[in-house]
């Protein structure tokens, strides 16, 4: 993920293999006994998250005629979802977004000049690490 972060930041662009193989290893580890949460949390959120990202998607490109969001996002976060399962989405787009924001207005702050778009694969990336550092942290498998 932190690969396909850096990618996105420097291209505006989230390979398919990359993203892909990311999906398909989420739904398989989480099909195992050790996965993060189990199978069926995490297959509805691989469908949640498509299906979310790809209704932005069609409903920023009804209003503005125009891509407001990529098909990499999407399958960026059909595969976080497939990763963190349903329960965690909401939290990790809410502090995406935030960090995007952030993202945004400090480069609007420091170099004074407009940016036309962020590159929102790797502030989802770098949330869902977050997220994913807090439920390992507070992960004690001995009790």
């Amino acid at each position: 993920m932190l690969i396909l972060s850096f990618f996105d930041a420097d291209y505006f662009l989230l390979p398919n293999t990359l993203t892909y193989w990311l999906i398909f290893l989420g739904l398989l580890c989480n099909y195992t006994t050790y996965g993060l949460v189990p199978f069926d949390h995490a297959f509805y959120g691989f469908l949640g998250g498509v299906g979310l990202f790809y209704g932005i998607y069609l409903w920023g490109y009804l209003i503005y005629q125009k891509c407001v969001l990529g098909f990499g996002d999407v399958k960026l976060f059909g595969a976080i979802g497939a990763w963190c399962g349903v329960e965690k989405l909401p939290y990790i787009l809410l502090l995406g977004s935030f960090l995007g924001l952030s993202v945004y207005f400090s480069v609007l702050i420091t170099i004074k000049n407009r940016i036309k778009k962020v590159a929102f694969g790797s502030c989802l990336a770098f949330s869902t690490l977050m997220v994913l550092g807090s439920y390992f942290s507070s992960f004690n498998p001995f009790n």
